[in-house]
């Protein structure tokens, strides 16, 4: 009897000899798969909107109309960026022999090169240039007075860009030197100035 109690109290010292040992382990915590950071989303795609005019002697015959578009954004590095843009656009004629229902469709493509200082990690003023090539064309009333061309755009822009999370936009306005200018067959203005935009964008990052 005595030998079976010694033998039951053996075994039950055997059992519980391990655990404070195995108290000792600390618990080992796995993470959880994070989805990426914010700040390493360097590509965004926004939808652009605003008004477009032309400058001095450009201006002549023609009035600020609206302009949309989309752009795709790519910051390969910390302060430099990279984006590709698309603006469609429609200039009411100013003309009093044409009515009102006349415009000059404008369409053009645009590469920037721009230079962003972040002022925090969700908002960062930029200036920007590059080069653009412009496509304009006359509705068939005004055909007579004023013709297709194509315009050679050399783009200065100041803008800022913001993000809140998947979310992308920003503000922008630029003056874009033009060359090759000879839309209008009149003769009204003197061929000199530019065009000038006014936008807002927003769109998504990835």
């Amino acid at each position: 009897m005595r030998r079976s109690s010694r033998a039951v109290a053996l075994g039950g010292l055997l059992v519980l000899a391990p655990l404070p040992s195995l108290a000792q382990v600390p618990a080992q915590v796995v993470p959880l798969p994070a989805d990426s950071s914010a700040s390493d989303r360097t590509l965004a795609v926004q939808v652009v909107g605003g008004l477009q005019g032309f400058t001095a002697g450009l201006s002549a015959g023609t009035a600020v109309g609206p302009l949309l578009g989309v752009a795709m954004l790519w910051r390969p590095f910390f302060l430099l960026g990279v984006e590709l843009r698309y603006e469609g656009g429609r200039l009411p004629f100013d003309d009093v022999r044409l009515p009102a229902s006349e415009a000059l469709w404008s369409h053009t493509a645009l590469g920037l090169v721009k230079l962003g200082l972040p002022v925090t990690d969700a908002l960062s003023p930029f200036v920007g240039t590059g080069l653009g090539v412009g496509y304009l064309q006359p509705s068939r009333g005004a055909r007579d007075l004023y013709a297709r061309d194509i315009l050679v755009e050399l783009p200065w822009v100041l803008g800022v860009e913001a993000h809140a999370g998947r979310l992308s936009g920003g503000a922008h306005v630029s003056y874009r030197s033009v060359l090759g200018e000879s839309f209008d067959r009149t003769g009204l203005g003197d061929a000199s100035g530019g065009r000038v935009t006014v936008g807002l964008s927003l769109g998504a990052r990835f």
